[in-house]
Order: structure tokens, then C-alpha cells, then sequence
């Protein structure tokens, strides 16, 4: 009786073998695959896709600075300098700006952060500043005409000391690193 049912059994185990085997290891794998899971590329595509368009806005800005003419070159670079740190520069125009309102630019000390480079090159110079003398109408004249100054500077902090006439400052100013626009240049091609 029992080899009468043994096809029968047999194709059963195998089915149930089959069954086990999708849903223990083939399941698992096709999961991964899908939409959210560890193998998906939907967010990698994407990423190509917005890289390729960021790379192509690079590549379209950089062609327009090349038909730049050589006074809009020049002024351009003062906003975000092709150089290295430039404390001297950023000394010279935060004391242009502090003369401008009546006051004293009594130190600057100036941080290149150098882990953090965008993909043109462009590099965040962390600024601290300390202006003396002045109201505090003259203070805000001074912050006003550092908005207006041709270099690119973010004020991050202010802090005032009650009763003094000495105004601390924080700001961020940038430059551009030449080995990363270098490598940016030579990528775009």
C-alpha cells in the first residue's frame, strides 16, 4: 500500500521542499529587491540623476563665467577669491568697513574648515571679529555696510557687552580651493 502512495508522497515532500525553499531563501533575496529594500535603485538612480543635472549646472555656469569679461572675472573673484586663506584680504576689508563707521577693528582671527569642500571647490572661512568705539547706531551701520561689501560674508553671531563699546562678531566668509576647482575643472571636461 505504502508503494502505491509513494509517487504521490513524493510529490508532495518535493512541493513542500519547493515551498520551504521560496520562502526561506528566495523570498528573502527577492525582497531585497524590491521598491525599499537593501538592493533597490530607485534612490541611487535618483541620485545619479540629480548629480548628472547638478553637473550639468556646474557645467553651464562655468561656460558663462568664461564669457565673463575680465573686470566681471576680477570683481567676481574678490566676492569668493581664488586663493588660499587670504587673512590679509578679509583684515583689510573688515578694517575698511570698521574706519567707514568711526571705529576700530581690534582683532580678526580666521579658520579655514577644511574637512568641508562643496563639489566647485568653495570652502567656508570661519571669521571672528572684534570691533571698539561706535554707538550702538554706528554698530548697526557697520553690519549693514559688511552685507553690502563686495566679499561674501554670513554673519553667524553677534554679541554686544552691556555698557562697552566692544561688539564681537562671527562671520563666514569663503574661498576657493584651487585643487578642488582644479579637479572640478578637469571632471567637466
Amino acid at each position: 500500500m505504502l508503494a502505491a502512495w509513494l509517487p504521490a508522497i513524493t510529490v508532495i515532500v518535493g512541493l513542500a521542499y519547493a515551498a520551504a525553499g521560496y520562502y526561506l531563501f528566495l523570498l528573502p533575496k527577492i525582497s531585497q529587491l524590491m521598491p525599499g529594500g537593501e538592493y533597490d535603485l530607485t534612490g541611487i538612480t535618483t541620485r545619479i540623476s540629480e548629480d548628472e543635472k547638478f553637473l550639468a549646472d556646474a557645467e553651464t555656469a562655468l561656460a558663462k563665467y568664461s564669457k565673463l569679461s575680465a573686470e566681471n572675472r576680477r570683481r567676481a573673484s574678490r566676492i569668493v577669491p581664488l586663493a588660499d586663506l587670504d587673512v590679509p584680504g578679509i583684515f583689510v576689508q573688515l578694517d575698511e568697513v570698521a574706519r567707514a563707521n568711526n571705529m576700530r577693528l581690534k582683532g580678526v582671527d580666521a579658520v579655514a574648515n577644511e574637512k568641508l569642500v562643496t563639489a566647485l571647490g568653495r570652502k567656508p572661512v570661519r571669521v571672528s571679529a572684534t570691533f571698539e568705539g561706535g554707538t550702538y547706531s554706528q554698530f548697526k551701520l557697520l553690519l549693514k555696510d559688511i552685507e553690502r561689501s563686495l566679499r561674501l560674508f554670513d554673519v553667524q553671531s553677534v554679541s554686544v557687552i552691556r555698557g562697552s563699546t566692544t561688539y564681537n562678531l562671527i562671520l563666514t566668509a569663503y574661498f576657493l580651493d584651487k585643487p578642488a576647482v582644479a579637479a572640478a575643472k578637469s571632471g567637466a571636461k
